[in-house]
């Protein structure tokens, strides 16, 4: 009995001792991160998909993106009227974030400054207006990362500033000197759902 007892203890002051394995966590929320590509296809319901793409550190990031401005319903409806479809119109933008947690994930805040560039035709009289527009904007959002992705949802509000606009003929027009464009500067707001490769 004595030598079954010191074997048994001496086993048990073994397991002890011996290191547990420690076992990874299934996602890696705080691994390190670059930056990122995305997508929105959202936008199809507001001003436009965009693609784009953005790089930085724990928490500070700098982007870009660029829309197809002309394939948004929401611009459709803003800003066409009877007679007028839109040509090819798109938006760049510059953007700077701050995520409140690292590995750029959770809530963040962030400013963005886009160039959006509109073409409206109208076909019946053969002229176009051309308009190109600054739109300063605060934005927030959250993003909940799965792995290497993630969705990304935000919103952002600001103005929308009418830099130019002129009106041209289209070949065989000749109606464009009796029309004068008209300044359409006004608030902004936009929403987006990303859905994102974290590289």
């Amino acid at each position: 009995m004595g030598v079954l007892t010191a074997r048994g203890a001496r086993a048990e002051e073994s397991a002890r001792a011996a290191p547990r394995e420690e076992t990874a966590p299934r996602d890696e929320p705080d691994r390190a991160v670059l930056g990122s590509a995305f997508v929105d296809p959202a936008g199809l319901l507001l001003f436009g998909p965009r693609v784009g793409a953005e790089l930085g550190g724990e928490r500070w990031t700098v982007g870009a993106s660029a829309r197809v401005f002309h394939w948004g319903l929401l611009s459709r409806a803003l800003f066409l009227e009877e007679g007028w479809s839109f040509a090819f119109s798109y938006g760049v933008a510059l953007r700077g974030r701050y995520y409140l947690q690292p590995a750029q994930r959770g809530l963040h805040l962030g400013v963005a400054v886009e160039l959006l560039g509109s073409n409206v035709e109208h076909a019946a009289e053969r002229m176009v207006t051309r308009s190109f527009y600054g739109v300063p904007h605060l934005e927030v959002g959250y993003r909940l990362p799965f792995g290497s992705f993630y969705v990304d949802g935000s919103a952002g509000a600001g103005y929308a500033f009418q830099l130019a606009s002129h009106i041209e003929d289209l070949p065989g027009g000749s109606s464009a000197q009796f029309y004068e464009p008209v300044d359409e500067s006004n608030v902004y707001a936009t929403a987006a759902l990303d859905l994102g490769l974290r590289f």
